[in-house]
């Protein structure tokens, strides 16, 4: 029996805390609450993996952890003496940790077993569980009586044999059903390839093969006569390698030839440079007379110096000349001959002397001019010359490395040249050679023996395509002849497996079936005890329907099948078997159930109750505590602390900011009976002043059966009531039609000849809240044309102040109020709407 159970950072729970008592205990809450995380928590502390089959474990983590923990404290067989904890982790990975403990005195534990393997081994040993123990057998899946009458035979045959852990076996059984498929395949392929293998024998007949075999020793014998002439082997090879010495010669030739280009290439080279050297040649003498030059181009500086200083005296005296020219004429011009030098008087014949010495002068002047220009301009011209030599002999000498290197590599390229040539003669020599001793020359190609040659050449060829296309031949046939012994031999051990396999597929299935047969019968005794006591009828036996997966029961008058029982009879049986097949696997003694009454009608999910505490409480099943996770208050019944509920123990799990939290519901000290849970309920939620009796006993009726309602069913029924009582107060005719959700209206009335659609609405909140609730109709209301209503009357009664209020719209006033956001929406007493109207 468990005691506690401690979540942290398990799925959407934090640090949740939970003691559990014996008995019946419920586990209620919305759905996403939580409630299935703590019967997973259960099943993982237990066997250590998800409900959910093929779950990852970390996905058991909250969400934003690094860890989750749980923690479980559980009596073994219900013995307090034999108390345990288990503990268990997962990181964020996923890889789990696990450990056993077991008190022994003043709250002291000491470690059982350690390891997620060994602690869920020794967890179904305490069980009592056999070694091929189902790990759901215990566990009561989310709608499975519902699933169980709905699925496909092939879907209730997946559900037995994962509860019974026979998919094993069958997983086993399809495994050998594979390999035995591909071994026929393979033996199959196999047979053909044999076959054909045979067919290509047929085809190459014995004849045809010895007459292959003998052509073949003609073609050898042929051959090796050839081959001992060996002057017909050596007139072979005289072609081959007289091409070779051809391929040589033309090698030779363009090697020569791109030596010569390349010597030609340097001569020229070396021509423009042997001027340059030349140069080279002369510059010792250039040297030694550099010295001379230099003085040579100073005297000639000097000389030119000297000559620009006497043309300069001649020009100056030329300047004086002039000047003295000028000035006798002057004197010439005046009447008394004076000298404008020496102011003294100058006699006319003194100054005819001097102009006649003068004039005389000038053209001795004048040659004397023209001679020192011409001499000075031939002085500059040899002296520019003397420089271009000196500049010319410079550079001359900084290339006297480059021209020692241009005549090494003209040495080099004509003993190059040499070479090349004594080489071709060598080669021309040898092909004169061989041509001379066989007698062949390049006017006579077609001589016998070269004929003799290409023949033999060609009859060569042909004889060893057709030795290699007889060797090719010879070895397929051997080829295959081998592949044949080896397909026997292989179609031979497929066959041989073939046998072994099939009776070992047809065992797997005797074995399942033999199980189930084996299972049924062991169970059977402790179902029909069980159900006899149960049943309003008596049952003789208990038989399974291997195809279908169906239960059925034998009876006085008759075989029952499952699905032809009533909806309590099925829910019953199936209760009990499944059971049955828990006591008879194991000796726990509590049971977990996830949303029992999914996938069942409001009928049957309260007869899931009712059969449920029936079998519990009855002793039948050893079972000491049940834990029920649902939140179908159809199947839970009422629930409130107020009300002495069927449930032993009741936890309402709620969440809050994704976070899961634990509230344990106390009952009430008030005991109260059946009828007086009854008259609570129906004063507690709803109005029944102007409910007709009939209609409450139809209530009271069927929460006595357990078909509870949901709140605002019950509240929508008793408005609905009140409103037609209304109307039949005021004398108002009315016709029902079925409610149209997708049009929001419930009922049509005749007021003064105009058709009227009546909206019906209650709520709790007060009459000045009523605007919010009037505007989330609109998107309905305005299809009302498709029921050609022209006006509505919204009638709505307000429970704290127990007052009917109403509106009548039109399509027209629809649109104001949606655009004036519901500030033309005024509400009037309805009685003052009727009292308008007619």
């Amino acid at each position: 029996m468990i005691l506690k159970l401690k979540l942290q950072n398990w799925l959407c729970h934090e640090n949740s805390e939970i003691n559990f008592a014996s008995g019946m205990t419920l586990l209620y809450g919305h759905n996403g609450a939580g409630k299935t995380s703590i019967l997973n928590g259960i099943y993982f502390t237990f066997l250590g993996k998800s409900i959910v089959k093929g779950g990852k474990l970390k996905d058991l983590v909250k969400h934003g952890a690094n860890k989750a923990k749980v923690e479980l404290t559980f009596f073994r067989r219900g013995n307090p003496e034999y108390l345990y904890q288990v503990e268990r982790t997962i990181d964020s990975d996923g890889f789990q940790k696990a450990k056993l403990f077991r008190y022994i005195k003043d709250g002291e534990k000491e470690l059982e077993s350690d390891g997620p393997r060994n602690v869920t081994n020794r967890i179904l040993e305490m069980f009592g569980a056999e070694p091929g123990f189902s790990k759901t057998l215990f566990l009561f899946s989310e709608g499975e009586v519902g699933q169980y009458l709905a699925n496909s035979p092939s879907q209730r045959k997946n559900r037995f044999h994962d509860l019974l852990e026979l998919d094993k076996v069958e997983k086993i059984r399809k495994k050998i059903n594979k390999r035995l498929s591909v071994e026929k395949q393979e033996l199959k392929y196999e047979i053909k390839e044999r076959d054909n293998n045979l067919r290509r024998l047929h085809k190459l007949d014995q004849t045809e093969i010895n007459s292959l075999i003998q052509e073949k020793k003609n073609l050898q014998n042929e051959f090796e006569s050839l081959e001992k002439e060996q002057n017909i082997f050596q007139l072979e090879k005289i072609p081959s390698e007289e091409e070779r010495i051809y391929l040589l010669l033309d090698k030779l030739e363009n090697r020569l030839t791109d030596t010569i280009d390349l010597y030609k290439q340097e001569s020229r080279r070396e021509k423009m440079i042997l001027g340059k050297y030349d140069t080279y040649s002369k510059l010792a003498e250039i040297n030694s007379s550099r010295s001379d030059l230099n003085l040579e181009v100073k005297k000639l500086e000097y000389n030119l110096l000297q000559l620009e200083k006497e043309k300069m005296k001649i020009i100056t005296e030329k300047e004086n000349f002039d000047s003295r020219r000028g000035l006798l004429l002057t004197i010439s011009d005046t009447e008394i001959h004076i000298c404008p030098t020496c102011e003294q008087n100058i006699s006319l014949k003194h100054m005819e002397r001097i102009l006649n010495d003068i004039s005389e002068k000038i053209p001795y002047l004048q040659k004397s001019i023209n001679k020192f220009s011409d001499e000075l301009f031939y002085e500059s011209k040899v002296l520019e010359k003397k420089k271009k030599e000196l500049q010319d002999a410079l550079i001359a000498e900084e290339k006297i490395p480059q021209v020692k290197e241009i005549i090494e590599i003209k040495t080099k390229l004509q003993n190059e040249i040499k070479r090349l040539e004594r080489e071709k003669k060598s080669y021309l020599h040898r092909l004169n050679e061989i041509r001379e001793h066989y007698g062949i020359t390049e006017k006579n190609s077609n001589h016998p023996i070269l004929q003799r040659i290409n023949e033999t050449k060609n009859l060569l060829k042909e004889i060893n395509k057709k030795i290699d296309r007889r060797k090719i031949d010879q070895e397929q046939v051997d080829d295959i002849r081998i592949n044949l012994k080896e397909l026997n031999l292989k179609i031979t051990c497929y066959e041989k497996k073939v046998i072994l396999l099939e009776p070992v597929s047809i065992a797997c299935k005797k074995i399942i079936d033999r199980y189930l047969q084996s299972l049924l019968k062991e169970i059977k005794d402790i179902f029909l005890s069980i159900l006899n006591r149960l049943m309003n009828f008596p049952i003789k036996d208990l038989k399974f329907d291997e195809e279908k997966f169906l239960i059925s029961l034998e009876t006085e008058t008759g075989t029952r099948d499952i699905r032809y029982l009533s909806g309590g009879e099925k829910i019953l049986t199936y209760l009990v078997f499944r059971l049955a097949l828990a006591k008879y696997y194991s000796h726990g003694d509590f049971f977990l159930f996830d949303e029992p009454s999914e996938h069942l009608d409001s009928n049957h999910a309260g007869i899931m109750r009712e059969e449920l505490f029936q079998i519990i409480r009855s002793g039948i099943f050893p079972l000491k505590q049940v834990i029920i996770a649902a939140n179908d208050s159809r199947f839970t019944g009422p629930i409130a602390e107020e009300f002495d509920y069927q449930w032993d123990t009741i936890y309402y799990i709620e969440k809050e900011e994704h976070t899961s939290k634990v509230t344990k519901l106390k009952k009430s000290v008030q005991t109260l009976s059946t009828k007086e849970i009854i008259n609570k309920t129906l004063s507690t939620f709803i109005d029944t002043s102007s409910v007709p009796p009939e209609i409450i006993e139809n209530v009271r009726k069927n929460l006595i059966e357990g078909k509870t309602f949901d709140d605002k069913l019950i509240l929508g029924l008793n408005t609905e009531l009140m409103f037609k009582r209304l109307l039949e107060e005021y004398g108002i005719n009315y016709i029902e039609i079925e409610e149209t959700p997708e049009y929001g209206i419930d009922l049509i009335i005749n007021l003064k000849g105009e058709i009227y659609g009546i909206q019906i609405k209650s709520t709790s909140q007060p009459i000045k809240n009523y605007k919010p609730l009037i505007m989330s109709e609109l998107d309905l209301l305005k299809s009302i044309p498709v029921l050609k209503i022209k006006k509505i009357i919204i009638a709505i009664y307000f429970f704290k102040e127990k007052k009917w209020m109403g509106l009548i719209l039109t399509q027209d006033n629809l649109d104001n109020i949606e655009k004036q956001s519901g500030k033309s929406i005024i509400l009037k007493p309805f009685k003052e709407i009727i009292y308008d109207v007619l």
